[in-house]
């Protein structure tokens, strides 16, 4: 009689662990489901950010350049402007989406200072979730280990 409660408390015991680690894994598949989806929504950003500097802004007049004229790519490139590839373009996609802005590269036209206003605010958030996913991801192994260790002391 002790023997079968002592099997049965244990088989039960057994059957709570596993059940929790089913329901462990489904939260770490649903954790690392949010990384990765926040990690696309920052490259999309970054990605929409680029593009548009390489081909929006494709000259950008250096503040030391007296005469530099900024009206149109030919004019800018023939006053002594610096064209901007995607290297450039990358570099400040990334120095503005993250809000570290230097200040050594900037809009120069219209609609880049327009697109900017948005994409900044849009940057912003996307940098906000890609670094809240992946804490929480991280975060969710780190709580999961702990009470793992602390469920076995008794």
């Amino acid at each position: 009689r002790l023997t079968g409660r002592l099997i049965s408390h244990y088989n039960v015991s057994i059957k709570k662990r596993l059940a929790n680690l089913e329901g462990d894994k489904a939260m770490d598949l649903e954790e690392f489901n949010n990384a990765i989806s926040g990690s696309v929504a920052f490259a999309a950003v970054m990605f929409l950010g680029t593009v548009f500097f390489r081909f929006a802004e494709q000259c950008q007049c250096p503040p030391d350049t007296p005469g530099c004229l900024n009206a149109s790519y030919d004019q800018c490139m023939s006053t002594g402007g610096h064209a901007k590839g995607w290297g450039d373009s990358f570099y400040m996609s990334t120095i503005t989406m993250t809000t570290v802005g230097f200040g050594d590269v900037v809009p120069t036209t219209t609609y880049g200072t327009i697109f900017c206003i948005a994409w900044m605010i849009v940057g912003v958030a996307a940098t906000a979730n890609f670094v809240s996913a992946w804490s929480s991801y991280f975060f969710q192994e780190e709580s999961n280990d702990f009470f793992d260790i602390t469920d076995h002391v008794e």
